[in-house]
C-alpha cells in the first residue's frame, strides 16, 4: 500500500503543479489582456482628445463661413459687374464719338486760325 500512498501523494502534487502552472498561464494571460486594454483606454482618450480638437476646429470654421458671402449674394454682385461693363462700353462708344467730333472741330478751328494769319499778313 505504500506504493499507492507514494503514487497518490505524487500525482497529487503532480496535479498541485499543473494547476499552479495554468494559474501562472491565466495570470500572464489575463495581466497580457489587461495591458491590451488599458492601451485601448490610452488610444480612446487620445481619439476623445483629438475629437474635442476637431469639433473646435469645426465649430470655429462654421462661425467664420456665416460671414461668407452666399450664392445669390454672389450672383447680384455678378449681376452689377456685368451692368457696370455693359454701361463702361456704352462709355467708350460716347466718348470715342466725341473724340471724333472734336478732331473735326479742331481742324476747323486750324483752318480758322490760318485764314485769320493770313489775313492779319496783309
Amino acid at each position: 500500500m505504500a506504493d499507492f500512498s507514494d503514487w497518490l501523494v505524487r500525482a497529487a502534487i503532480g496535479a498541485t503543479v499543473a494547476a499552479f502552472a495554468g494559474l501562472f498561464l491565466r495570470v500572464r494571460s489575463n495581466e497580457a489582456r489587461l495591458g491590451l486594454v488599458e492601451k485601448a483606454a490610452q488610444r480612446q482618450e487620445q481619439v476623445e482628445r483629438e475629437f474635442g480638437v476637431l469639433k473646435e476646429l469645426t465649430t470655429r470654421i462654421d462661425e467664420r463661413l456665416k460671414h461668407l458671402p452666399k450664392h445669390g449674394d454672389l450672383q447680384r454682385i455678378h449681376d452689377r459687374i456685368s451692368a457696370n461693363g455693359n454701361k463702361t462700353h456704352d462709355t467708350q462708344t460716347t466718348i470715342a464719338g466725341m473724340a471724333e467730333e472734336v478732331r473735326g472741330l479742331r481742324s476747323s478751328v486750324d483752318r480758322l486760325h490760318q485764314i485769320e494769319l493770313k489775313r492779319g499778313e496783309k
